[in-house]
């Protein structure tokens, strides 16, 4: 059975240009298509990458463009939600890069397990040097009070369930562990792949 999904990609003016095309190319031509892309746009930006974004949403019709004040990183993940046409959402950040097979391997996975909120393994790439920054493949609450339980770039979860919890907690920079760490206290099912499926560079 063929799943439809949205890819939910909030981004804002920090991220350079060469970062987001590479980041927005591993999306498009990952192995398993996207049914939509939600770029939601975070207050004003370069012309550089507004012509980027509208070229590429003339070549491909499933890419959505929302442009917005500047509202915050868990206000703009709350409208994407609101927006998105698909029940199973995939975060994806504006400078990581995902796996060619990210979205077929997570899929599959996502729905075999009846979850409602899965990660994965993540790349830390320091230059020459790389490290896979690894996640308990069943959080608790105790420990995601301590670390993060989650790679937030990595996160496939079903719209309703995140939506039933009232969305993203409006705390800066702890947005997505405060998300975790209500969906662990409210008995949601949730799990780890134990597999890295996405890079990100550490500067």
């Amino acid at each position: 059975m063929i799943y439809k999904f949205t890819v939910l990609y909030p981004v804002h003016d920090g991220v350079e240009i060469k970062k987001i095309i590479k980041s927005i190319k591993s999306i498009i031509f990952n192995s398993l298509t996207p049914n939509e892309i939600l770029i939601m746009i975070d207050g004003k930006i370069s012309v550089e990458k507004e012509l980027f974004f509208e070229t590429i949403k003339k070549k491909f019709t499933y890419i959505k463009i929302i442009k917005n004040k500047k509202i915050g990183l868990s206000k703009i993940l709350n409208k994407g939600l609101s927006l998105a046409k698909y029940e199973i959402i995939f975060r994806a950040d504006s400078d990581d890069y995902n796996a060619k097979d990210r979205f077929k391997k997570q899929i599959d996975y996502f729905i075999k397990k009846k979850l409602d909120i899965m990660g994965c393994f993540l790349v830390e790439n320091y230059g020459t040097k790389k490290f896979t920054r690894k996640t308990p493949k069943h959080p608790n609450f105790l420990l995601s009070t301590i670390i993060n339980p989650i790679n937030h770039m990595t996160v496939v979860f079903k719209k309703n369930s995140i939506i039933k919890l009232n969305g993203y907690p409006d705390i800066e920079y702890k947005e997505d562990i405060a998300l975790w760490i209500k969906s662990v206290v409210h008995g949601l099912k949730i799990e780890n792949m134990e597999k890295a499926l996405a890079t990100t560079d550490v500067d």
